[in-house]
């Protein structure tokens, strides 16, 4: 079986490697992105499997409008994460994962 390989974007750089190194250990190839540029150009390579998205990315960006709003093509599997609570209206099929999350919680919404 192929290694899932999981786009994480977070503005944050502890929490982004946080979950890194969790991911890691569930077995899966990770690739991190700071900023939603960086996001966009590893989902244009189509070469993203699973997209984990912090829920505020900064700038005035929610990881909600990222996700409905942008044009690249989004993985199968879209996680947002966020420490608020579940947003209203969130997509069908966008898994939503709170903040805190222990790593049982992270396995089960991003493996399938």
């Amino acid at each position: 079986m192929a290694t899932a390989k999981l786009l994480i974007v977070d503005d944050n750089a502890i929490v982004r490697q946080m979950i890194a190194c969790l991911a890691r250990e569930l077995g899966m190839s990770v690739i991190e992105a700071a900023s939603v540029d960086a996001a966009r150009a590893w989902l244009a390579s189509g070469d993203v499997d699973v997209l984990l998205c912090d829920g505020d990315l900064g700038a005035g960006l929610s990881g909600v409008e990222f996700i409905v709003s942008d044009t690249m093509q989004m993985p199968a599997t879209i996680v947002l994460m966020s420490g608020n609570p579940k947003p209203n209206g969130l997509q069908e099929g966008i898994r939503y994962l709170c903040k805190p999350f222990t790593i049982r919680q992270l396995e089960i919404e991003l493996l399938p």
